[in-house]
């Protein structure tokens, strides 16, 4: 069940009902013979697991997608500005939503990650992160989330990127990171044997448990 709202422009914004129990939704290009161009809101909603859209498609509200923890492909058609990879949306090279309902139980991503692109994702247990940049808030409330790895590509991370639960395991293989992350909400940090951390680092870090490990480590353990 779709709302569609009139917007200054002549096109209209789409969102979902609130009372939605549809499974499958794919979105018109046009209603009442007006373009449809805007996605808001689908979000908060137990019910939906796939949704379609089309290259009319030109923007979508920051959170839309999230906290639908069965939905478990976006897929869109034709478009210039977004497009889907095993059910994910993506902008440019940006991950802005990862399909909660995904069954995967661990990930590697090389894309750019937007805010918001993780919330709830009850299958996902490991992340391993290559991405360059890796915003503010882009891990939410992950329901049973284990462990998470920022490599050595990683060049940007915001020090508020993961918000929930305490995660058991941070994994850092990048220097540059182990010394500007301020690690919150974290149960146990493991940067790499041959990296240098600064005094500040290290003080930082005194509210962690800090482990050393090399690679014959990450091999024993699965710490990839």
């Amino acid at each position: 069940m779709l709302d569609f709202e009139l917007k200054f422009d002549n096109t209209y914004r789409v969102s979902l009902n609130e009372s939605s129990k549809e499974k499958s939704i794919t979105i018109p290009k046009k209603y009442n013979k007006k373009d449809v161009t805007e996605i808001s809101g689908f979000r908060n909603n137990d019910y939906i697991e796939s949704v379609k859209f089309y290259e009319n498609i030109t923007s979508i509200e920051e959170g839309s997608f999230t906290y639908c923890q069965n939905l478990k492909t976006i897929s869109v058609e034709n478009s210039s500005i977004y497009s889907t990879i095993n059910g994910s949306l993506y902008k440019s090279d940006e991950l802005i939503i990862y399909s909660s309902g995904i069954k995967d139980s661990s990930i590697t991503i090389d894309k750019n990650i937007k805010s918001r692109a993780f919330t709830i994702a009850p299958n996902l247990k490991k992340i391993n992160i290559k991405s360059n940049n890796v915003s503010s808030n882009a891990f939410m409330y992950l329901e049973n989330i284990e462990e998470i790895t920022l490599s050595e590509n990683v060049s940007s991370v915001s020090n508020d990127f993961y918000s929930g639960k305490e995660l058991d395991k941070l994994i850092i293989k990048s220097e540059k990171i182990a010394n500007s992350l301020d690690v919150k909400n974290v149960k146990n940090l493991y940067v790499v044997e041959s990296m240098e951390l600064s005094s500040k680092t290290k003080e930082l870090y005194k509210k962690v448990n800090v482990e050393k490990i090399d690679d014959v480590v990450y091999d024993v353990y699965n710490l990839k």
